[in-house]
């Protein structure tokens, strides 16, 4: 089964079983909340004690430009080390299955891509990063820059997220700040690292300033890891 039709499917059996208590008259506010804040709380328990959590170490991505992949090495706190599956920058696949880019919206100068659920997979190259934002509520959402076209000045790129994991990948040698935002999950952000309730983090390569082509990119998330890497 795959990713998807399982989120579909809980939202059906979700939806059935509201129905089913508006049926039988029950309170909805007083029963659906501290369930809500239970299924939260074991979610957030459950990522916390995944014996394979890749994010309780080192992760070093690069990037092979001839073969248009990036590989990610995760290097645990016990000093273990594995490699992640290698995927194809241009979103068509990789080891975890089919993976398509996402489509763009574009008006005027400004580029929006946009979707309620499911996983994103959007491949920047030869997109106009002047003026980006990106928006989902439920799915996790993953960004590689390589290849995109920053115009002379500030670029802008603004991202969104509810519930899932977002994951930025940004060339060596682009100029960019980067302001990460969560209210729960962890935060990784250009070497710096963040855990818990409420992380805030900024950060900018050294070229940044001086840089007549730079993009600041935003990222803010309510329930989900951020991860920033340079490849």
């Amino acid at each position: 089964m795959t990713r998807n039709s399982t989120i579909w499917g809980g939202i059906l059996i979700l939806l059935g079983f509201l129905l089913l208590l508006n049926s039988l008259r029950i309170n909805l506010f007083h029963l659906v909340v501290p369930v809500a804040l239970m299924v939260l709380g074991a979610w957030i328990v459950y990522r916390k004690t995944r014996p394979d959590e890749p994010r309780r170490g080192t992760t070093q991505y690069t990037y092979n430009s001839d073969q248009g992949v990036y590989t990610a090495t995760v290097t645990s706190d016990a000093g273990t080390t594995r490699a992640s599956a290698t995927v194809h920058t241009t979103g068509q696949s990789s080891e975890a299955g089919q993976r398509m880019n996402e489509e763009a919206r574009v008006f005027g100068d400004k580029v929006k891509y946009s979707k309620f659920l499911g996983d994103m997979f959007i491949n920047c190259e030869n997109v106009n990063l002047q003026n980006v934002e990106i928006s989902i509520f439920i799915g996790d959402l993953e960004i590689n820059l390589a290849g995109g076209k920053l115009h002379p000045g500030l670029n802008r790129m603004i991202v969104s997220g509810f519930l899932g994991d977002c994951l930025v990948l940004i060339p060596k040698d682009m100029p960019v700040h980067v302001h990460c935002s969560g209210f729960i999950g962890d935060v990784e952000l250009l070497g710096k690292r963040g855990s818990g309730f409420g992380n805030t983090m900024d950060s900018q390569t050294p070229e940044y300033d001086a840089a007549t082509a730079k993009i600041y990119i935003a990222v803010n998330n309510f329930i989900g890891d951020i991860r920033v890497f340079r490849v």
